[in-house]
């Protein structure tokens, strides 16, 4: 079946996934929230953003290797974890994806990629997940932006979109500081998060950009508040949460310019089961 964007086959898919998601986390007493646009989506719209199209949880990175191998171990045959060791995804700069081994996608700035069409890499229908870490501070939105911007020169499909000098010097940088040394430099920033502060905590700086910071508080212990007609967890301070990361107006519908740029994928198929 090839199809545009219909919601009802692509959440259909989504909802799938995070449900047995859940039940692993469940089985091992693992913190999980809805994350970003999906507690948005749980809070101001009792399930998706209309115009949205994904799903995005939260766990804590101290959870995220144990839970990690219990996905691979017990998720269905139909799952594919996708977390940086496996079909040459970067370890640097995404989320950790569940994808439906029976689809694919096609999505903005990715399919296209000229490292994403030359590696063998699952583009099936996702789910992200976001594992949060302490930090020993707050960045400034300067310097987090900074760190992001080095950060990519080690993320495979980005660098492959590096052109001119900037392809450069991004060479000359994964030369002469390679991957495992900023592996072990991001490790030693996580350990320093846990030395200077024990309550404040932001996306994993290896995954994404810290421009959000939460305290734990207002992340645990987590509620339920309805996703599409299920009960699915929330942060704790829910109020507080979408505050830090969309502002006071969180509840102010955004204009439609903004709607169509908050979408992911063009076009996708779901493929019938043998």
């Amino acid at each position: 079946m090839n199809e545009q964007i219909k919601p009802e086959g692509l959440k259909e898919v989504q909802l799938y996934l995070l449900d047995q998601f859940v039940k692993v986390c469940e089985k091992h007493n693992i913190h999980y929230w809805l994350e970003g646009g999906s507690a948005l989506g749980a809070y101001r719209h009792s399930g998706f953003i209309p115009w949205d199209d994904d799903i995005d949880i939260g766990i804590f990175y101290d959870d995220y290797h144990f839970l990690i191998k219990k996905l691979k171990e017990e998720l269905p045959n139909d799952i594919f974890v996708q977390d940086g060791t496996t079909d040459n995804f970067p370890k640097i700069g995404y989320a950790t994806k569940l994808r439906y081994k029976n689809s694919r996608i096609v999505e903005k700035g990715f399919t296209d990629n000229k490292y994403v069409q030359t590696h063998n890499i699952n583009q099936g229908i996702f789910i992200d997940i976001f594992p949060f870490s302490q930090v020993p501070f707050k960045l400034s939105p300067f310097f987090s932006n900074l760190v992001f911007r080095v950060l990519a020169v080690y993320n495979d499909i980005q660098f492959e979109t590096f052109t001119g000098k900037k392809r450069r010097i991004a060479k000359i940088m994964r030369r002469f500081l390679p991957l495992p040394i900023v592996l072990l430099c991001l490790k030693g920033y996580r350990k320093l998060g846990k030395l200077l502060n024990k309550n404040l905590y932001a996306i994993d700086v290896q995954y994404f950009i810290q421009k959000d910071f939460y305290k734990k508080e207002w992340l645990i212990p987590t509620q339920k508040l309805l996703f599409e007609n299920k009960p699915y967890n929330v942060p704790a301070n829910i109020t507080e949460y979408l505050t830090e990361h969309y502002g006071s107006n969180y509840m102010t519908v955004p204009p439609i310019e903004e709607q169509n740029r908050a979408k992911h994928i063009i076009s996708y198929e779901i493929f019938s089961k043998n």
